[in-house]
């Protein structure tokens, strides 16, 4: 298959995480209505469990949490689990969030270790996550498999890169490492998705965009 050379991969990468683009492009641009940080009379709500508060950021972030969290997890049970566990664990711990950063760094931190914890937990399982994908429609095989032999971080890397929008500062903020680190990481992503691509018969012509 020949990838056209006006297209980056970066790209393909994201039209292929959605099955309808029309619908993710729209669901981004709702996304990006929303503000990174919240007000302090909302995280003063919030850290008073107030209930209408918190309804209000559930169903403000719901939806590209789930997506974030399917991108990671064998199934859609798995899924619907974890974000449940993901907002309790926000509930619980938003004390511990002072305002200072991005609300949606630390609600995607909160994420992040849910999905650590789940193949913490399933680390002896055979099953192979389906990374990457978040729609029940058909990815084409060789570009899912050269994504499979991504390690797991650097798949959620790009996922948070080129999916979910977040900057490299914010990615390291939820994954745990530094922004050299974080840096160094995508580049080597890139890199080896690249490669994988080639691996799996694909003509690649022209890098990566950053």
């Amino acid at each position: 298959m020949v990838f056209p050379a006006t297209l980056p991969i970066w790209q393909l990468i994201v039209s292929l995480i959605s099955a309808n683009v029309e619908k993710k492009r729209a669901a981004n641009a709702s996304a990006k209505t929303q503000p990174p940080n919240i007000s302090a009379a909302l995280l003063r709500q919030l850290q008073r469990k107030d209930e209408d508060a918190w309804n209000l950021i559930f169903s403000q972030w719901n939806r590209q949490i789930f997506g974030y969290l399917y991108c990671h997890l064998p199934t859609k049970e798995d899924t619907e689990d974890a974000l449940s566990e993901t907002f309790v664990a926000a509930v619980k711990s938003i004390n511990h969030f002072d305002g200072q950063g991005a609300f949606s760094t630390w609600l995607y931190s909160v994420a992040h270790h849910k999905i650590v914890d789940f193949w913490r937990k399933h680390r002896d399982t055979d099953e192979i996550p389906l990374t990457l994908v978040i729609s029940d429609d058909v990815m084409d095989l060789d570009f899912k498999q050269a994504l499979l032999r991504l390690p797991q971080v650097a798949q959620e890397a790009l996922v948070l890169r080129y999916s979910e929008g977040l900057s490299v500062k914010e990615i390291s903020e939820v994954i745990g490492r530094s922004y050299k680190g974080t840096e160094s990481l995508l580049s080597r992503a890139r890199t080896a998705f690249r490669q994988a691509l080639l691996d799996s018969g694909y003509f690649v012509n022209g890098g990566l965009d950053e």
